[in-house]
């Protein structure tokens, strides 16, 4: 019997047998999957299953050997996958890109219309320190 995902499986056979037996819930559900994992047709695995079973759930054997096998081939006993929904930001977030977005390009644009029309000369650091100690002479 194929089995999608042992311990999905454990846990929901512990689940379905701690109302039904005096045993531990978790030794039993996997002394059940052990018993599942046996190479034998349907119908015989079934009976076998249920003859091991019998000593544990007595007259709730048949009704759980039925859940069993129903749910081995509904694959129910795997745990609901709820859609992977993104995450939203936050708003004030967006906002802050948006505003970065639109303040970003006119300052940009700005600058560079402002080279455009005042292009100001390049003076080097000794023109500049030049100047200073010529003013600082005048003022002595």
């Amino acid at each position: 019997m194929l089995i999608e995902d042992v311990d999905a499986l454990k846990s929901w056979l512990a689940k379905l047998l701690e109302p039904i037996c005096d045993a531990d819930p978790s030794a039993l559900a996997n002394y059940v999957v052990a018993l599942v994992k046996k190479d034998k047709p349907e119908k015989e695995l079934k009976a076998f299953c249920a003859d091991q079973l019998d000593v544990f759930l007595q007259k709730e054997t048949s009704g759980f050997v039925d859940k069993l096998f129903e749910s081995l081939y509904t694959k129910n006993y795997l745990p609901l996958l709820e859609p992977v929904k993104p995450e939203p930001k936050p708003l004030v977030q967006e906002k802050e890109e948006i505003k970065e977005e639109v303040f970003q390009e006119p300052a940009e644009e700005e600058r560079d219309g402002r080279k455009k029309k005042y292009p100001s000369p390049q003076k080097t650091r000794s023109e500049s320190s030049e100047r200073r100690t010529r003013e600082k002479k005048k003022k002595k």
